[in-house]
């Protein structure tokens, strides 16, 4: 099995069963040196911001899953790894037992990122529905997000 760290709408339980037909076992874990940014451009709207890493100082919460290499090969297609959306990085991140673990996490290509994006209220409350094994910091933090007008489009 290969640990799979989400910070975006894959830590949506929902989403994630329907990607790899099958309701994974979760639980929360924190990537060190990295903050959340809604900088990866949407490739349906221009405007819209999905969820990438940037580095820095702080800790970002998320959640881990156990995954195949098959169900992970489906989470990339639907990241667009294969069209340069998103790619595969190595990382490292603490469990909520405090063990290290190396997991894969996606970060957005270059090509893709951008300043001035906002997410959707619709992607926003994938991130939300993790809302369960995130710090009430980090939660409070993401329902205070600006988001992009409902006459702007969005997340479907």
């Amino acid at each position: 099995m290969i640990k799979y760290f989400a910070y975006g709408s894959n830590m949506d339980l929902n989403r994630i069963t329907d990607r790899i037909d099958r309701c994974p076992e979760r639980e929360p874990a924190t990537l060190s040196g990295y903050k959340l940014r809604f900088n990866k451009r949407a490739k349906g709207n221009p405007r819209e911001g999905y969820a990438n890493i940037e580095q820095c100082d702080r800790e970002l919460p998320g959640v881990i899953y156990d995954l195949t290499e098959d169900e992970l090969k489906r989470i990339d297609c639907r990241e667009g790894v294969h069209n340069g959306h998103y790619m595969r990085r190595l990382v490292h991140v603490k469990s909520s037992t405090g063990l290290q673990l190396e997991a894969t996490v996606h970060v957005a290509c270059d090509e893709w990122v951008e300043k001035g994006l906002l997410p959707s209220k619709e992607y926003l409350n994938h991130l939300l529905a993790g809302a369960e094994l995130l710090p009430d910091d980090h939660v409070q933090w993401l329902q205070q997000q600006d988001v992009l007008d409902s006459s702007e489009g969005g997340d479907k």
